[in-house]
């Protein structure tokens, strides 16, 4: 049993999500796992390869068996802990769900609609990583930035 708790700051509730939904680890190396996200920060998945090097735990992406391996589902997303795992060598938790169900960040249950048409298939390891040298300082800048 995988238990999920969200919070939501924009109506100030939690909820807890209790599922029947094992965690698995897929290796990036032999399995193609497909997203919908074209580029990420390198930032962000440098972050996330330091993290796996320090065996940091990081959260399951959840996925759906696609084409011929699998897709990142739901609103909860995991490019980037897709992209960081693929790029650092190590196998990434996931949860496998046959239905294509995942927690949302509400707290709802979301079904993942998207098909080819109505969302791009790109394979994890094709991401581009986008160069964002001066991106947090500018950011930092921002008189309302946290």
């Amino acid at each position: 049993m995988v238990e999920f708790q969200t919070t939501t700051f924009i109506y100030h509730y939690t909820v807890t999500i209790s599922m029947d939904y094992k965690e698995s680890y897929l290796d990036l190396s032999k399995v193609t796992l497909y997203g919908w996200e074209k580029t990420n920060s390198d930032l962000v998945i440098d972050a996330i390869v330091r993290g796996i090097e320090l065996e940091d735990d990081f959260p399951a992406v959840w996925v759906k068996p696609w084409k011929d391996g699998f897709r990142i589902t739901g609103m909860a997303g995991g490019h980037s802990r897709a992209a960081g795992h693929y790029i650092a060598g190590k196998h990434l938790k996931v949860v496998i769900s046959e239905d294509g169900r995942s927690p949302s960040f509400l707290g709802i249950m979301a079904r993942d609609v998207g098909t080819e048409k109505e969302s791009p298939s790109i394979n994890i390891k094709d991401i581009v990583l986008a160069d964002d040298t001066g991106q947090y300082n500018y950011r930092k800048s921002i008189v309302f930035y946290r």
